[in-house]
């Protein structure tokens, strides 16, 4: 029946696609097991599946969809079901279906034949992943889809036309099927998939979220150590993140160590509505541990958060309201000093002893709130700035905490001070000297002078001043450049 074939596919081809069904239909009553004109009925129902996904009719999406189904077609339809994926990204990405009509959806597709892996495969996954409030049995569509099937490039870091970038769909997949685990998932489904996670996170061990998700679950399944083993290392990434230390708190069975994480999860601060479960569950540590008046301060925070947000009260902060305690105690009025106190624990056991360094501002991004910096021993790095930091210019000398310095990524420091006087010898000397002018810029012997310092100083003037070290970036070595001077004669 090919040359049928031929007159559907020019039909189909032509644009007339309702000729091209018709004909195919016809045909099909009178050889239903013909091969060809099931293809070519196949390329037109691609036809209308592609329609149906542009104008985001999701109800004549599937009805086509079962139109394919009663094909019948086999595996070595490759190409068509490429063009059918296509088409059904094309969809999920557009519609706005019920969760209902998504379980239609699945019944059919799990009728056809599986799909290869490859981009049009992929990019079916990474739009279906976007409908996790949407679809109640999402978990279900990614378990006939088969993370499995992630191609090679699936795991690679995504560029966006916009030049920024996006995680990988594995990682994107991973995390939205953690998620589902963690509402609803049970002990077999949640061990399958952890051994998953892991597999992965050992060839990708550039991937920030999955072991966080990772550690989740294994807390979920009541396995506390290991998910403090794993969130260690994360923790120490995202130190300044109040959610990873309330997760290594929710680890801890010995009440004093939970407190020290719950102390420096509140001091990395937040807004105030994403804070509320963390007051929350403070407030009852505390209370239970004695600290009443601090208890206190953490319970109205959260309620006041929530009164202001228009939610109602979690039945905990109800009973807490009505306390004995609550009622005859005085809140503190801050408690921060109360976090210091009680977070240097949790910080020594996942940040290990921190050391004391000195070192010379040597640029501040304000925008970025971000001050570059180098030390006695000419390692350069970067921090970010906190908004409990006392004010940082460039040129001025700074002192901190840091377990160890990162070139390459933010240094994590803590107990920030600015030094004033400028006389510690490795950053600061003083010079006196004849001024050379250079044209734009000026020489006091190996002291280099910025065009700013001109005025007012002549060629040959007897000068001092005060320099510090500075980066030659021409000369890729370490000089001085002056921060005061004035003419001697």
């Amino acid at each position: 029946m090919k040359n049928t074939f031929q007159e559907i596919s020019t039909l189909r081809k032509e644009g007339k696609i309702d000729d091209a069904y018709h004909l195919a239909e016809e045909a099909l009553k009178d050889t239903p097991d013909d091969l060809w004109t099931k293809r070519a009925m196949g390329w037109v129902l691609y036809e209308y599946l592609d329609q149906s996904a542009t104008n985001r009719d999701f109800s004549k999406y599937l009805h086509w969809l079962q139109e394919m189904v009663a094909l019948h077609l086999g595996n070595e339809e490759s190409m068509l079901m490429d063009s059918v994926m296509w088409s059904l990204r094309k969809l999920l990405a557009d519609a706005d279906a019920k969760s209902a009509e998504y379980d239609q959806l699945l019944s059919s597709l799990q009728q056809l034949p599986h799909p290869q892996k490859g981009k049009a495969y992929s990019s079916v996954l990474s739009a279906a992943l976007r409908l996790g409030g949407k679809w109640l049995h999402l978990s279900s569509f990614i378990d006939w889809w088969g993370l499995d099937n992630l191609s090679g490039e699936d795991y690679d870091e995504v560029t966006l036309s916009n030049g920024s970038k996006m995680m990988s769909l594995a990682e994107r997949a991973i995390i939205c099927y953690s998620k589902i685990l963690l509402r609803e998932g049970e002990e077999d489904s949640i061990t399958r998939f952890v051994s998953y996670i892991r597999s992965v996170i050992e060839q990708h061990k550039e991937y920030v979220y999955p072991p966080y998700y990772w550690a989740k679950l294994l807390l979920k399944k009541g396995d506390g150590q290991a998910a403090y083993d794993l969130l260690k290392q994360f923790a120490r990434l995202k130190s300044r993140e109040f959610w990873v230390w309330q997760m290594l708190a929710d680890t801890q069975s010995d009440c004093d160590l939970k407190m020290s994480f719950l102390c420096k999860a509140l001091a990395c601060g937040g807004k105030e509505e994403m804070l509320v479960s963390l007051r929350e569950e403070s407030a009852l540590l505390f209370a239970n541990m004695g600290h009443l008046s601090e208890a206190k301060y953490e319970a109205l925070r959260a309620i006041e958060a929530r009164k202001r947000k228009g939610w109602s009260l979690t039945n905990g902060l109800r009973n807490i309201q009505v306390e004995k305690w609550f009622m005859q105690t005085t809140a503190t009025r801050n408690n921060e000093p109360f976090y210091r106190r009680f977070s240097d624990k949790a910080e020594r056991l996942i940040l290990g002893e921190p050391s004391r360094f000195t070192c010379l501002v040597t640029y501040v991004n304000e925008e970025k709130r971000m001050v570059s910096f180098v030390t006695e021993d000419k390692i350069q790095g970067f921090f970010k700035m906190d908004k409990k930091f006392p004010e940082i210019k460039k040129d001025s000398l700074v002192t901190f905490q840091a377990n160890a310095l990162g070139e390459d990524r933010p240094t994590l420091v803590r107990n920030v001070e600015v030094e004033l006087d400028r006389v510690h010898p490795s950053f600061y000397r003083q010079f006196e000297g004849k001024y050379l002018n250079k044209g734009a810029f000026g020489m006091v012997e190996d002291v280099f002078v910025e065009p700013h310092f001109l005025s007012g100083i002549t060629h040959g003037n007897i000068v001092k001043g005060v320099a510090c070290i500075s980066f030659d970036r021409k000369k890729k070595r370490w000089g001085w450049r002056a921060l005061s001077i004035e003419v001697v004669r």
